[in-house]
């Protein structure tokens, strides 16, 4: 008998063994959130030609696995879509709904992730009309959003990336509740993240909304890295005003190891009127 639950003990022991070297580690979650400011020629020497390079030089550096942009329009995406050549991306012009208007695309690593869910929403009465505009807003708001599965792991999760509009205080707080309405919808119970120019800051009434079903990931992080308290700088940059703007949320499934606002420039010129978030996430083992 002791030597049958010696060879059982044996045999757990070497199963477990097996599916613990065989399991593919998980690895850090590099997530960045970027406004990079439209192409507007009236910016002059702020202009996007001046910038793109850096922006580029910036997104190589950080090398985000997942990484949302706001503001992009169809050239500003071509040339994104060419200088992230390991990137695929799901997204689309938020006035017409195929190339026309502002980007909120989403970008990921494509030797990481397979693409198995994509969509947009417009934020308004008629979200699923492509162009609405919604309650008191100055703009067409809309949400792009993908559904993700790791190679190596196989684990699914769901992001959403998008921009609030900058007037209407109704139109932000009616966004908020619609984006969690369609999250919750969508996603169901399955893990989300949540990137995007919300336009409005820590303590705000949007805020607060996304915050009853979702985590700020600055407030959840273990560290934080930041020489700025504003992600919106303006041009020229001014690091002293402005407030945290700029947001990624998650959901329960995810622990926040870093949370960055990055302020990378040359001798005071930024890549943008933004400052990119980065945040590095953790899977929790279920």
């Amino acid at each position: 008998m002791i030597l049958i639950i010696k060879q059982k003990i044996v045999f757990l022991a070497s199963l477990l063994c097996i599916l613990s070297c065989s399991a593919p580690e998980r690895e850090n979650l590099e997530v960045m959130t970027f406004n990079i400011r439209y192409e507007n020629p009236g910016d002059g020497m702020f202009a996007w030609d001046s910038r793109k390079e850096m922006v580029f030089w910036l997104l190589e550096k950080y090398d985000p696995d997942i990484l949302g942009i706001q503001e992009a329009l169809k050239g500003q995406m071509d040339e994104l879509d060419e200088a992230l050549s390991g990137y695929g991306w799901s997204g689309a012009g938020r006035d017409d709904g195929v190339c026309i208007g502002e980007y909120v695309p989403v970008f990921f690593k494509k030797d990481r992730f397979l693409l198995t869910g994509e969509g947009q929403f417009w934020l308004s009465e008629k979200p699923g009309e492509p162009g609405s505009k919604g309650w008191d807003a100055v703009c067409t708001r809309m949400v792009s959003w993908i559904k993700l599965q790791e190679i190596p792991t196989g684990y699914e999760y769901f992001v959403f990336n998008t921009h609030f509009d900058h007037v209407g205080e109704e139109a932000r707080m009616k966004s908020a509740s619609l984006l969690a309405d369609s999250i919750s919808n969508i996603a169901r119970l399955e893990p989300v993240i949540i990137m995007g120019d919300l336009n409005c800051g820590p303590g705000s009434d949007p805020i607060n909304i996304l915050s009853e079903l979702f985590t700020d990931s600055r407030l959840a992080a273990i560290e934080k890295n930041s020489a700025s308290g504003t992600t919106f700088v303006g041009f020229p940059a001014d690091l002293t005003k402005g407030d945290i703007i700029d947001h990624i949320f998650i959901s329960t499934h995810f622990s926040v190891d870093t949370y960055e606002i990055i302020s990378d420039n040359a001798g005071g010129f930024f890549p943008s009127d933004h400052l990119p978030v980065r945040v590095s996430l953790s899977l929790k083992m279920p």
